[in-house]
């Protein structure tokens, strides 16, 4: 019973305690700000007494977490302890109860609160969850999205990457996609949302294929526009511009679901850059001069092969291999040197 003594001794046994309880608590289940790290900060800074209190109290609240984490789905371990039997679902209620002794109201909340799933895709993977009101969510390469779907909540996160939203319209419990300070509010419809594109972290594209949405976002700069089919709309932390697609210029950004990458007059540059969000090996343009050639194919996401032999045989480029670089030049550039 060495765990439930650990548990139970969790309360606050003096001020120093209580005041690390209080940044715990405000950091776990509050807005947690830049200025509440300051303080917290120097709070931890003032001597040695607050960080060990700070770090003890830490680890214990996430050691009670993990124990919490084995609770069954879709029930309170406090309200359901009187159906277990064995000595370890003991430990678990005891930790409970104890996070609540520890951090009050915020802890009843945390185990009564509905539980965030994660799912990601790797390099060159292509997924699509598919939920009970009829809710399709298909993720590309390289992307993570967290969702909370309920009856009374339905929530997704986009981490990083991209995903095709095809959603179940209820007015009664709204659809929201939510890509760092931007927020995208189902009105029926499909729609592609992108973050991080081009490397840039605070970048989000919105494309409009059906029905209608409703975009965001927070902060100084706050804007609320409605979308429509054909909108795509390009969101920073400062600005949200928009433009209009046609019927093939959406199809042709959404090729990606079919597993091809559908090029029309596309610069090389732009090329070498989609296929490399697909592949661990890395094509690069090693000749800035043929950055802006054009190429016009349909090529599935993962075979860049075909296309390095219509650069080779058909645009006149070389190809050399160093390990997983694919360098891409000027043929005449290379003259006398060995193929």
């Amino acid at each position: 019973m060495s765990g439930l003594k650990e548990a139970l001794s969790a309360s606050p046994r003096s001020d120093i305690d209580a005041r690390a309880v209080e940044f715990i608590q405000r950091r776990r289940f509050q807005r947690w700000t830049d200025a509440d790290q300051r303080d917290l900060d120097v709070w931890l800074d003032e001597n040695t007494l607050n960080r060990v209190a700070f770090l003890r109290l830490e680890m214990r609240a996430e050691r009670i977490e993990r124990l919490a984490d084995l609770r069954p789905p879709r029930r309170s371990v406090i309200v359901a302890l009187p159906r277990f039997h064995f000595p370890f679902q003991s430990i678990i209620a005891a930790a409970a109860v104890s996070l609540i002794v520890v951090l009050g109201v915020a802890a009843r909340q945390y185990f009564t609160k509905p539980v965030d799933h994660v799912y990601s895709t790797d390099v060159g993977g292509h997924a699509t969850l598919r939920f009970a009101d009829r809710t399709e969510i298909e993720l590309n390469t390289n992307t993570v999205i967290r969702y909370r779907m309920t009856t009374t909540e339905r929530t997704v996160w986009l981490e990083k990457g991209e995903a095709y939203f095809r959603v179940a319209h209820n007015a009664s419990n709204p659809f929201t996609v939510i890509a760092g300070s931007h927020k995208v509010t189902d009105l029926g419809t499909e729609f592609l949302v992108r973050r991080n594109a081009d490397g840039a972290p605070n970048r989000l594209e919105v494309a409009l294929v059906k029905g209608s949405a409703e975009l965001s976002s927070e902060g100084p700069r706050a804007q609320v526009t409605t979308l429509v089919p054909g909108d795509e709309a390009i969101a920073t932390p400062i600005s949200i511009s928009f433009s209009r697609k046609t019927a093939q210029q959406l199809a042709d950004e959404l090729s990606w679901r079919r597993g091809v990458l559908a090029f029309r007059n596309t610069r090389l540059a732009d090329v070498v850059a989609a296929f490399n969000r697909y592949n661990d090996t890395k094509l690069v343009v090693a000749d800035p001069s043929i950055a802006d050639m054009k190429f016009s194919a349909e090529v599935p996401t993962s075979d860049y092969e075909d296309f390095l032999h219509f650069a080779e045989t058909v645009q006149n480029l070389r190809v050399d291999r160093e390990g997983r670089t694919i360098l891409l030049s000027r043929a005449q550039a290379h003259k006398g040197r060995s193929m």
